[in-house]
């Protein structure tokens, strides 16, 4: 038996169109991304229904959709990452990448290792909520709580107030100790994370202890760290650092070897350690590696052949 014809000219076809098997296709091919959003929320089941059979503008439909409850209820970013994802939008699936690659590198510059699973979740919900540093931090710390508490297979434990507290302490107490010239291994930072659940610390025991050790590491600052941290006491050094190398000044890690001579620097009169002064330190980034990448490092090189040049001639 064929198929009745429907007349979708008419406001009385379109009703019976919309209530057809012929319905859900159509909104699948109209409304692409939408289509999963119209399985399960019936007001906006009800708007792409209504406007459809009131041969609503697009415009109206935008609207009507824009305005909904279901959208109202969505922050920007969780709306572009549901639109993005579902139809598979190549300049949106580059931006999710490009997440994934910063969640990685950041868990990697706190000294943690994530799961791709963990990576992906994260690099969604950051982008979902717009996550600033502070916040992204945050979920890596407790992602990495939540892998060392769950053995290879076993289910996630449900998330509280606990796991959460113990994932905030690591990333927190990687990122104070860095700040005071510190590298903990895991080992440590969960050592210091048990001390601070347990009561055996307080946050300010830690931080005078990683004072205390920074000055024993670091002689030269000693009466710096006093006032504060290292990286608040050689400030001005790192805003140098970062100039000369044409960095971010966040990229200036003082546990890092190449800016460690900074803390370390022996003066070459009476072979006591101090901190270089600025002069010193100029000299000595412009020794690196790094600074032969840079534009100044090219312009002087392009100066120094053109001078060769001027004073012998070309070589042919």
């Amino acid at each position: 038996m064929a198929t009745k014809k429907i007349n979708t000219t008419t406001k009385k076809g379109r009703r019976e169109f919309a209530n057809s098997a012929k319905w859900l296709p159509y909104v699948q091919k109209e409304f692409g991304w939408l289509v999963n959003i119209y399985e399960t929320n019936p007001e906006v089941a009800n708007i792409i229904r209504s406007t459809y059979i009131n041969e609503s503008p697009d415009e109206e439909i935008f609207k009507q959709i824009t305005n909904s409850k279901w959208r109202t209820s969505l922050q920007d970013g969780e709306y572009e990452y549901i639109k993005g994802t579902s139809t598979n939008n190549a300049t949106y699936m580059a931006r999710v990448a490009a997440r994934e690659t910063a969640v990685s590198n950041a868990a990697k510059n706190l000294g943690y290792q994530l799961t791709p699973e963990s990576v992906k979740k994260i690099a969604a919900n950051s982008l979902k909520g717009n996550y600033d540093n502070a916040a992204l931090n945050e979920a890596i710390g407790k992602s990495v709580a939540d892998q060392a508490k769950t053995p290879t297979g076993a289910q996630a434990p449900a998330e509280s107030a606990t796991t959460l507290r113990t994932g905030q302490d690591a990333a927190t107490i990687k990122t104070t100790a860095k700040k005071y010239g510190l590298s903990l291994s895991d080992a440590q930072v969960e050592g210091y994370v048990q001390a601070t659940l347990t009561g055996g610390m307080s946050d300010q025991q830690i931080i005078d202890q990683f004072r205390n050790q920074s000055k024993a590491l670091y002689p030269s600052v000693a009466n710096m760290l006093d006032a504060g941290d290292l990286d608040t006491s050689v400030s001005s050094y790192k805003q140098i650092a970062a100039k000369v190398l044409g960095i971010d000044p966040a990229q200036v890690d003082l546990t890092q070897d190449k800016f460690r001579p900074l803390l370390t620097y022996q003066d070459p009169k009476n072979g006591e350690a101090r901190l270089m002064n600025s002069t010193e330190w100029n000299s000595y980034l412009r020794t690196l590696p790094d600074w032969q990448k840079t534009s100044e490092a090219s312009k002087k090189n392009d100066d120094l052949i053109k001078t060769i040049d001027k004073v012998f001639g070309k070589v042919r």
